[in-house]
């Protein structure tokens, strides 16, 4: 399922929200009410539906790491839309279910366009996690990241392990001196 299906960041254009003009307007959508709910509560316009946040997002962002996008998604996408992911495109977009009526340009460096009659919108990075554009990688370092992993949860579960709460000391010594 999807979590995270819709990200919009352009300007309201509709007369009726005139104070938002000159705003960002951010609209999210999320499988999980309770992710709604909280999204809500720091600021974000939630979609009331799936259908309506692909409708109105100039911008979607993927990062479920599951298949956010499936091909009859596409032509629900506002015109000119673009579709962006930080996973992998086979985990986060079916490309493959794309309606054959699609034709992709190239639109600029790392950019695609798809169109079909009276619909577009743009691909980043070949669908490919944008994050990773230039070829930066974690490289060596995620075999640390790794190892801790799995050091951590053994450390916390053997035998002779206990509880322990540390403090910053430099927090302590301010909450010491009534500053904190």
């Amino acid at each position: 399922m999807v979590r995270k299906a819709a990200t919009r960041s352009a300007r309201a254009s509709t007369p009726s929200t005139p104070g938002r003009r000159s705003r960002r307007a951010r609209i999210s959508f999320d499988i999980d009410p309770v992710r709604r709910i909280q999204a809500a509560a720091q600021g974000f316009t939630v979609a009331r539906d799936r259908e309506s946040a692909l409708g109105e997002a100039g911008l979607i962002l993927c990062a479920t790491g599951a298949r956010a996008l499936r091909g009859d998604d596409f032509p629900l996408l506002r015109n000119g839309a673009y579709v962006a992911t930080v996973t992998n495109s086979e985990d986060e977009l079916d490309l493959a279910g794309l309606p054959d009526t699609y034709t992709e340009t190239a639109a600029g460096a790392h950019v695609a366009r798809h169109e079909t009659t009276g619909h577009y919108f743009y691909l980043l990075n070949g669908g490919n996690a944008v994050n990773f554009l230039h070829g930066a990688s974690v490289g060596p370092f995620i075999f640390l990241v790794q190892a801790e992993i799995l050091a951590g949860p053994a450390m916390l579960t053997a035998a002779d392990s206990m509880p322990v709460c540390m403090r910053s000391p430099q927090r302590t010594a301010m909450r010491s001196r009534g500053s904190g």
